[in-house]
């Protein structure tokens, strides 16, 4: 069933690459989030995070896969909202079926999740939802709303 739902996001997503079109000439009104974190100190943050995990030995230096999963990545970003945010793709030794996102634009795939996809369809859909993470700032929107909560408290 997840296969299912991965493979239809990812034609979702190719299928509407041209109607993002309409909502470019929407006003950006900013989001509060900038006052928490601004997007230089997540690129920092999500840089400092990755060369942690390069440290520990958990990335996977592959030339040929990090470019495939890059390029990849990069296809998606391009027709992405937001297009001044900066990516990086990069493989992590772990068997798991996961990717996640870093502040910054530094998005992990985990080997299992290469290794399991049957098509790259499946791996783009992937992709793409852990770039809206990025593009939609969620980290900085977590943290702006934690500190609102702590000061209505």
């Amino acid at each position: 069933m997840s296969r299912l739902i991965i493979t239809l996001c990812a034609c979702l997503l190719a299928c509407g690459a041209g109607a993002g079109n309409v909502v470019e000439d929407l006003p950006d009104i900013g989001t509060p989030a900038n006052t928490t974190l601004t997007t230089d100190d997540e690129y920092q943050i999500g840089a400092m995070i990755v060369r942690g995990l390069r440290d520990a030995g958990q990335i996977l230096e592959d030339p040929e896969l990090t470019e495939y999963v890059q390029t990849l990545g990069s296809r998606l970003v391009s027709q992405a909202q937001g297009g001044q945010q900066r990516f990086q793709f990069f493989l992590v030794k772990d068997s798991s079926i996961n990717a996640f996102a870093l502040p910054g634009g530094f998005i992990g795939v985990n080997a299992g999740l290469v290794l399991a996809t049957a098509n790259e369809s499946e791996l783009a859909g992937v992709l793409a939802h852990e770039i809206a993470h990025v593009t939609q700032r969620h980290i900085a929107r977590s943290i702006q709303a934690q500190t609102n909560s702590i000061a209505e408290r």
